[in-house]
């Protein structure tokens, strides 16, 4: 796993931050997932979970914004695919929780940069 990046993450929803707060782990994940949507319909997007991914490898860390000592971990895959797409107008990227929702988030600074240094 990496360093800790210098960009923060803002999360525009209490209701996830409330989520993230209550697990001992006070940390979530994002991975770029297919997750299957009922009987006819596919999600293809970056998926979050709580707690940490089962292998650090491939992933950066980001503190998100706030008290409390939060942090997030993105994988590579879910940068380079948001880099690709671009932000929504308002400057955030979607993410879904299964069974919950989508939620988005913003970078204080572009995470962007680093990623041609370290593919």
């Amino acid at each position: 796993m990496s360093e800790t990046r210098n960009a923060t993450i803002r999360i525009t929803s209490d209701y996830w931050l409330e989520q993230i707060l209550e697990n001992p782990t006070k940390s979530f994940f994002i991975q770029w997932r297919n997750i299957i949507m009922g009987c006819c319909s596919v999600y293809k997007g970056a998926a979050a979970y709580l707690g940490f991914p089962e292998s650090g490898e491939g992933y950066e860390e980001y503190a998100i914004e706030g008290d409390g000592g939060m942090t997030c971990r993105i994988h590579k895959d879910v940068l380079e695919n948001w880099r690709k797409m671009g932000p929504m107008p308002e400057g955030d990227y979607l993410f879904t929780v299964q069974t919950v929702g989508r939620f988005r988030l913003a970078f204080s600074k572009s995470p962007f940069e680093s990623l041609s240094e370290t593919a």
